[in-house]
């Protein structure tokens, strides 16, 4: 017997309070859990929906989740409840319902969440905290790079921007704008290069001097950035910033 492709696919996704916005995030995953309850669903004790590696509702490969809703059997309590991981499944996610269109399983990408994330919460006195790898930060320099990385996610998501993608542009004059993006980028590129070639005693200065206001944010983005890629590194860092902090 031929198989079937699937005709009904529904997709979960909790959001954090971006969209529901007259709801504070406790209320409405309070809201958007009874909901899952109520669906007859597998569900933990706290009303998360149960999906596996491919994002998919056990016995029901057609329905898939992710994002804020949902547990994954895989883990026990993993992964966090943290955007990053909405958005890294939203691809997976996106492919493997393509899949289940077809019909293909072969077809099916499982879904891997990252170990750790930046996190980066604002403070309204024009700095951030920020946390990565057991370190804190606080300053202005977080904040500014909060901003960087919240406007460089929206700007792929600006109309304008999205066509100006798919112009071919070598048969066109280059706007004053897009010349100052690539001085940018190459600015960028150099202040990446100092990061990696930094050793670890500068780097741990870097990272915990929150009152200079005469480093560029990008230099710390770039140290936490080969934190991630280079994982001696890391753990030197570590120690040396733990080495420094005073005793309470």
């Amino acid at each position: 017997q031929d198989k079937q492709p699937v005709t009904n696919i529904f997709f979960f996704q909790a959001e954090d309070g971006i969209r529901d916005f007259c709801l504070s995030r406790g209320l409405g995953d309070v809201y958007k859990r009874q909901v899952l309850r109520d669906s007859g669903f597998n569900v933990d004790n706290l009303g998360f929906l149960y999906v596996n590696d491919h994002l998919q509702v056990p016995n029901h490969p057609d329905i898939f989740g992710g994002g804020d809703c949902i547990n994954m059997q895989s883990f026990t309590s993993f992964p966090p409840k943290a955007g990053v991981y909405a958005v890294r499944a939203g691809p997976i996610i996106a492919n493997n319902i393509l899949a289940a269109i077809s019909g293909d399983s072969t077809k099916l990408q499982k879904y891997v969440p990252q170990q750790e994330f930046l996190s980066l919460l604002a403070t309204g006195d024009g700095k951030s905290i920020g946390q990565k790898f057991g370190i804190s930060y606080y300053s202005n320099w977080v904040w500014q790079m909060k901003d960087y990385i919240d406007l460089s996610f929206m700007n792929m998501f600006d109309p304008n921007l999205i066509f100006k993608r798919n112009e071919t542009s070598s048969f066109r004059r280059k706007e004053p704008e897009e010349l100052e993006n690539l001085a940018d980028k190459q600015e960028s590129q150099r202040e990446r290069e100092k990061a990696y070639n930094y050793s670890v005693e500068e780097a741990a200065r870097r990272l915990m001097d929150w009152r200079s206001n005469d480093l560029s944010f990008k230099d710390r983005m770039f140290i936490v950035e080969r934190m991630g890629m280079q994982s001696d590194f890391k753990q030197q860092v570590i120690s040396k910033v733990q080495s420094t902090l005073p005793i309470l």
